[in-house]
């Protein structure tokens, strides 16, 4: 089980929030699917061994417009979720895993469902 004593609520709460929106958390589940099988064209050849993808290619598979993308991503960034790298021409987007990992054992540490029916 997870030791909340350790975790920060407003940290917990402004992560919750951005994926709140059905829009950022598209965004960030595509982000996570894409990375996790491998890496893009361009991310391949700009960061080698980086589980990352160019946010023009998940604009284009998520069908968002370039400014909608660029205002989610942000707000996923200010949140701690994603970091982003100017490589050239391309914003490459990454998985912040620290976050990730702190999302996964908050979760993963909750009481199953059920456990306190009367």
């Amino acid at each position: 089980m997870s030791n909340y004593r350790n975790i920060d609520p407003d940290r917990l709460a402004g992560m919750l929030k951005a994926l709140a929106n059905p829009t950022r958390l598209k965004v960030f589940l595509r982000l996570v699917q894409c990375c996790s099988g491998g890496r893009t064209r361009q991310a391949r050849r700009q960061m080698p061994g980086e589980l990352c993808a160019c946010v023009g290619e998940l604009g284009e598979k998520l069908n968002i417009a370039a400014s909608t993308l660029s205002h989610h991503v942000r707000k996923l960034r200010e949140a701690g979720l994603v970091d982003i790298q100017r490589h050239g021409q391309h914003m490459v987007c990454r998985v912040a895993e620290a976050p990730l990992r702190e999302l996964s054992e908050f979760f993963g540490g909750l009481p199953a469902l059920g456990c306190c029916a009367t």
